[in-house]
């Protein structure tokens, strides 16, 4: 039994990290995959140009600002998110990026809400980028103990897209993306090795005991 538990730890040592990794992800591939849109824009899939693959677009519609809301996979207890990252890529495909709020996310539960603006000024462009947020109270502007309160019941995820004063933009979103925070190396390494040090000492014991 002993030699078994040590062999698992030694083998969490050299495992890549990245298999671990938890992840939401919608990548627009085959269709707009329940994403909607708020009555400011509309939503259309184009099947080719995204990054890469298909992608979701919005048009302006009217001088509201447009969003759009994520689907049921990524609402409810997003608890192990917190501390991780959500991130999109966006492109600019009809206008010009002049609008400030644009990637303003939001998240809610129910009448309670934070929001963080990731984009910096000037975009979208017209090649794609991502843009992406961490998961945490600075992020967001709150209290570690409020954020959590949200991210145990998310009741809606928004992203800004509406990109330019007046009723012009069509707004290109790909790969978007809720990841749990994956451990440093050395944090992990530590972690196991302590775990393989207290096993050891604890074996020591029992034999001393004999």
């Amino acid at each position: 039994m002993f030699r078994r538990t040590l062999l698992v730890l030694c083998c969490m040592m050299i495992a890549p990290l990245g298999v671990s990794a938890q992840t939401i992800q919608s990548t627009f591939d085959a269709g707009l995959e329940g994403w909607t849109t708020s009555t400011g824009g509309s939503l259309t899939f184009s099947a080719t140009g995204g990054n890469p693959g298909g992608y979701l677009q919005q048009m302006d519609l009217d001088l509201q600002d447009m969003f759009v809301m994520a689907p049921a996979p990524f609402l409810g207890n997003l608890s192990a998110f917190q501390g991780g990252t959500l991130s999109f890529d966006v492109k600019q495909i009809v206008g010009t990026a002049d609008y400030a709020p644009f990637g303003i996310v939001i998240l809610r539960n129910g009448a309670n809400f934070v929001s963080a603006d990731i984009v910096p000024p000037g975009l979208p462009g017209s090649d794609w980028s991502t843009q992406s947020v961490i998961l945490n109270a600075t992020s967001f502007g709150t209290t570690p103990d409020f954020l959590a309160s949200i991210m145990s019941n998310v009741t809606a995820l928004e992203i800004m897209l509406e990109s330019q004063v007046g009723v012009f933009e069509t707004v290109g979103l790909d790969n978007v993306q809720l990841a749990v925070a994956v451990p440093e190396p050395g944090s992990l390494f530590l972690l196991t090795a302590t775990g393989v040090g207290a096993i050891l000492t604890c074996r020591r014991k029992r034999l001393a005991q004999k």
